[in-house]
């Protein structure tokens, strides 16, 4: 008998643009910075927690799973 082979898909995502955190935004542009097109800061809103983002565009498309996209 023949084994048949599975395959697994990954429905994935293009996004030009990411809000990320200040701590991966640094991580990025250590390691990826030709990949940054611009960036702009998000200020928090008052009374909220946190320091605020940053949204990071990108040169080219980042590929990200749409699972993870929505569980946002």
């Amino acid at each position: 008998m023949k084994a048949r082979a599975s395959f697994a898909v990954i429905d994935l995502a293009p996004r030009k643009r990411a809000r990320v955190s200040f701590q991966k935004f640094v991580r990025i542009a250590r390691t990826n910075r030709d990949e940054i097109a611009s960036v702009d800061i998000v200020f928090p809103r008052l009374g909220s927690k946190g320091f605020g983002s940053v949204e990071v565009e990108y040169t080219h498309p980042m590929f990200e799973s749409r699972s993870k996209r929505h569980s946002k």
